[in-house]
């Protein structure tokens, strides 16, 4: 198997375990409104994924959408009662950071995406 092969067959495995998890949510969320979020939810919409917004520390450093999405804090989307699936988009220590942030507030609803996301996931 190729190198090509394998990262393609490492992107079908990730696209299908999101779409698994996100049955059980009412929203996918990445958080991180950066590159890598911004690649993920590309690659997601690529195959089929509906992302409904991204998730960011602090407002202050993003606009209030990214690709047409809301971008919203942290404290704004644990406001109300909705279940979402947190796909976390960004490389060490930052995605340890967010993830502590979700424990923090009671969330244990998370889809780390490891360093740049799924091998190649950028480029597919």
């Amino acid at each position: 198997m190729s190198v090509r092969e394998l990262i393609g067959e490492e992107q079908r495995k990730y696209v299908a375990i999101v779409r698994e998890k996100s049955k059980d949510y009412d929203d996918v969320i990445i958080y991180g409104a950066g590159i890598y979020g911004r690649d993920l939810n590309s690659f997601l919409k690529r195959n089929g994924v509906n992302v409904d917004g991204f998730c960011v520390t602090a407002k202050e450093f993003n606009g209030d959408t990214v690709q047409n999405l809301p971008v919203r804090e942290l404290a704004e989307y644990r406001a109300d009662s909705k279940k979402r699936l947190f796909l976390i988009a960004a490389t060490e220590p930052i995605n340890r950071e967010m993830i502590s942030a979700l424990k923090n507030a009671g969330d244990q609803h998370s889809l780390p995406v490891f360093c740049d996301g799924p091998p190649g996931y950028a480029d597919a």
